[in-house]
């Protein structure tokens, strides 16, 4: 068996039954966005137990899988092929829900999220914005979460 495969299975493998929907979820947005592959979540997931017992797949799934680790961890398919898990150090889902657990979203807002492509976004938002404010130095970090807070309160397109 090849390594680098054996690492990307035991990364799945290893992930909760709840990052593992969000995994077959995020595959099948990719296959439609960048695939233009509509396929339904069953069949997905019946190639990733596929995938997940050895057998081969194709290309496209395999990329799939690795940008599905990405939106799910942090270099999450790097630290699969790396090191065999997809778990860094402290989750998006965690930072989420330590920063949300009191706050409310408006009752529109929660329809919309009913849509994987709706939910996809608005989890690459978080992570960009993440991303781009970040900085090794405390102070710096809250002064780029505070600019681009004022910079994304400027104003709303279409308003309320």
């Amino acid at each position: 068996m090849y390594i680098y495969m054996k690492r990307l299975r035991d990364a799945v493998k290893a992930l909760s039954e709840e990052d593992l929907e969000e995994f077959i979820s995020i595959t099948r947005i990719t296959l439609r966005k960048q695939f233009n592959k509509d396929l339904k979540p069953s069949y997905i997931k019946a190639r990733l137990y596929d995938f997940l017992d050895g057998k081969d797949t194709s290309l496209v799934f395999l990329e799939c899988y690795l940008q599905s680790l990405d939106a799910i961890h942090y270099k999450g398919a790097l630290t699969a092929l790396k090191r065999g898990e997809a778990k860094t150090s402290k989750t998006w889902r965690e930072l989420m829900i330590t920063i949300t657990n009191d706050v409310a979203l408006p009752i529109h807002i929660q329809k919309h999220l009913e849509d994987d492509q709706t939910s996809y976004e608005l989890k690459i938002l978080f992570k960009t914005i993440i991303n781009y404010c970040e900085h090794i130095e405390l102070d710096n970090f809250q002064d780029n979460l505070r600019i681009t807070h004022r910079f994304l309160s400027i104003g709303k397109v279409n308003g309320r």
